[in-house]
């Protein structure tokens, strides 16, 4: 990485109680530790194009770096420092509870993880959680990545999309429009890496195979993920 010219990237850890070292030893970090308690260097790491920042932050990245993000642009303009911000990327974050969480009991049920008793009373207390639930999340000036390991159940891609499908913006019917593309790695990939929906400066992607700790699970295809959004080459 040449730390003069190289994008700065934050990665902040979610997930309650999840510190940053384990991002920085089983995802994105130069370093892994073996079973055997040995430092191993990593195979794909994103410091081989970033300069990579990371806090331990223990919870809750999908309400915390959508505001972050807005702090940095409002006070930006006024800032004696200023912040050469250019976007951020959350990934299987839980940002909307009032509609992602409406989505869990259906997508329970289909999933076979529980009846539909079950379902009835999850959705019960998914009823109970929203009168507690008001702030609003905007998607406009910057680019922004929504992402989702296409086997993660803990925060799955249809609960994203449930309230990406919901969120006042000014791209909404645009949004709900678009289409996916196929994405991959190289062009003469026989392997899918996931799918990608871009409206404008904004990207969802489904990652094939991953889980809820997606470098960990597709190093890979997390990796150039990051690297079409950072850079702009975007997912065509």
């Amino acid at each position: 990485t040449d730390p003069d010219n190289a994008p700065l990237l934050l990665f902040l850890e979610g997930g309650p109680g999840a510190t940053a070292m384990y991002g920085i030893f089983t995802e994105t970090g130069p370093f892994y530790i073996t079973e055997d308690s040995q430092l191993t260097s990593q195979n794909v790491t994103w410091i081989s194009a970033y300069s990579m920042l990371y806090f331990d932050s223990p919870s809750y990245a999908g309400k915390y770096v959508p505001a972050l993000s807005y702090k940095i642009h409002m006070e930006n303009p006024t800032a004696k420092f200023k912040i050469n911000f250019k976007g951020m990327a959350i990934g299987d974050g839980w940002c909307d509870p009032i509609n992602q969480f409406h989505a869990f009991p259906d997508f329970l049920y289909n999933t076979g993880l529980c009846n539909h008793n079950q379902a009835f009373q999850v959705g019960a207390t998914v009823n109970l959680m929203e009168t507690q639930i008001s702030q609003k999340l905007y998607v406009e000036a910057y680019k922004v990545l929504m992402y989702n390991g296409q086997l993660d159940v803990i925060v799955a891609g249809v609960l994203t999309e449930a309230f990406l499908q919901r969120l006042p913006w000014s791209k909404l019917e645009k949004y709900q429009a678009a289409d996916r593309t196929v994405w991959k790695i190289n062009p003469s990939d026989t392997e899918v890496a996931g799918f990608a929906l871009q409206v404008d400066n904004f990207y969802q992607v489904i990652v094939k195979g991953g889980g809820h700790i997606l470098p960990f699970d597709q190093p890979e295809r997390a990796f150039d993920m990051i690297d079409r959004f950072v850079s702009g080459k975007g997912f065509q």
